[in-house]
């Protein structure tokens, strides 16, 4: 192998980013027109997409980082926000979903009682908004089942359940007085904060710890929800998932690297495209690049022809 041989694998040209965008969009109508496709196309409930006014809750999670903000929504003055900053310790990650969504309950307490709304009721209680960036099949605005974990999450009883009523139950436990009004994705939350500058805005994207994309759909284009009523809605891609079906990964510009990476993953032969632009993978991706150009006599010379594998961790 040779250095132009690496760089070939990973090298984007018009041709084949122009091959990539026909890929996606037959992805696209696939994930549109039925379900178990490897983009989700999920329907979001976000419907009413002119401006919001008033004072909420919001609750992100995505991450090993999330955050509760108190936002206020104002029709002529600029949008006040506070923000409240957590990080979440691997054992809630892989540990039981009871414990992680009691963990998210009690940061929800603290922040509330932090920004003065303590005395919230079961009659006047705090109304939050849950941005939940992980693949959930939703049925309504505030509901919504976990298709699959990603990210490095794997905590036990949540997949295949309705998450906001575990954050309901959470907070109940632990009387702290929220309703959680909605549940979106933070590629929809992105597109519809972005819609309050600019009416325009149809897209949301998101490349950070993974990444998604959202977009404002045709209903009428929804083939696999023949009830789906009149109108446009965002609908949640999830394009991580890109390159699970053969054909797809085909496009993709795949190193021996990124299938090492993937096979020794969490979830191996999922989220192809997220590993590799997703920033929770850029580290290991990287190491195993440099692994495998050190192998191949490329780098390092002179130096032992095996790196320790904890080395560039």
């Amino acid at each position: 192998a040779t250095m132009e041989d690496l760089e070939n694998q990973c090298e984007m040209t018009p041709e084949r980013c122009e091959a990539l965008v026909a890929g996606i969009l037959k992805s696209m109508h696939k994930g549109l027109a039925r379900d178990g496709e490897e983009l989700k196309m999920l329907p979001s409930f976000v419907s009413k997409l002119d401006a919001y006014h008033g004072t909420f809750y919001a609750l992100d999670l995505g991450g090993t980082n999330f955050r509760v903000l108190r936002v206020e929504l104002n029709e002529s003055e600029p949008d006040n926000v506070r923000i409240k900053n957590f990080v979440i310790d691997p054992q809630h990650m892989v540990g039981t979903g009871e414990s992680l969504f009691e963990f998210l309950a009690a940061c929800i307490h603290e922040s509330i009682v932090s920004f003065g709304d303590e005395r919230a009721s079961l009659e006047e209680p705090v109304h939050l908004g849950f941005t939940f960036s992980f693949p959930c099949q939703q049925t309504s605005i505030n509901a919504g089942t976990l298709l699959r974990w990603t990210k490095g999450f794997t905590a036990t009883g949540v997949e295949g359940q309705e998450v906001v009523a575990l954050l309901q139950d959470a907070l109940r436990r632990l009387d702290v007085h929220v309703h959680v009004e909605a549940i979106v994705n933070d590629t929809v939350g992105t597109l519809m904060a972005h819609r309050r500058s600019d009416p325009r805005t149809v897209a949301g994207i998101i490349l950070g710890t993974g990444t998604n994309g959202s977009y404002v759909e045709d209903l009428a284009r929804f083939a696999k929800w023949p009830a789906a009523p009149a109108g446009r809605m965002c609908v949640n891609m999830e394009w991580g998932n890109f390159g699970r079906d053969p054909a797809s990964r085909a496009l993709l510009p795949l190193a021996a690297a990124d299938a090492a990476l993937d096979a020794a993953s969490l979830n191996p032969g999922e989220q192809i495209f997220e590993k590799l632009v997703g920033g929770m993978y850029l580290g290991e991706a990287a190491r195993r690049l440099f692994h495998q150009a050190a192998d191949a006599g490329l780098a390092l010379a002179g130096t032992p022809a095996r790196i320790p594998d904890q080395a560039l961790t």
